[in-house]
């Protein structure tokens, strides 16, 4: 039994840090052209980001989101995103939530600060089991402030894009 438990703890730690990943964001090059609002955090995606991980979905969400998000990089979109699946006043919302938003959050590809204007420069993942969705592998995956362990994000992925390097620039 003593030979046992040491076995059974490094599986139980491996499957744990297979699921939790520590991500640092990147500096941006651009102005942000995406402002989310989630909670007490605000998330700042630039559109070129967006559009260039867009080509990256999957055909069948392709079908759904379409290729490009067709925003104006002259001006500066707003939204507001709940934890919870929400009804979704416009389109944006949902390639945030549902398409793009963990994907260039887990890529590093955004600008985090709290209300009160602070930045966050590392965040922490915990991403959820493979879930079968019309057709999609689609991945739950939870983002946090290792400072306060409150959530910044919570938002869907397609599992193919899980540790997919697309080589932004």
């Amino acid at each position: 039994m003593k030979t046992l438990l040491p076995v059974i703890l490094s599986v139980m730690l491996s499957f744990s840090s297979y699921a939790q990943k520590t991500i640092t964001m990147r500096g941006m090059w651009t102005r942000p052209g995406v402002k989310v609002v989630f909670g007490d955090y605000n998330i700042f995606f630039t559109i070129h980001d967006i559009n260039k991980a867009m080509q990256f979905l999957p055909d069948n969400e392709k079908v759904i989101f379409g290729t490009t998000s067709g925003l104006d990089t002259g001006r500066v979109y707003i939204i507001e995103l709940l934890k919870a699946d929400m009804e979704y006043r416009n389109s944006l919302q949902r390639l945030v939530q549902r398409g793009v938003g963990a994907f260039l959050l887990m890529s590093g590809r955004a600008a985090i600060e709290k209300k009160n204007g602070k930045k966050i420069h590392t965040i922490e993942a915990d991403a959820g089991p493979v879930i079968d969705q019309n057709g999609s592998n689609m991945l739950s995956v939870d983002f946090y402030d290792p400072g306060t362990h409150r959530m910044i994000f919570s938002g869907w992925m397609d599992a193919a894009l899980y540790k997919r390097d697309i080589g932004f620039d």
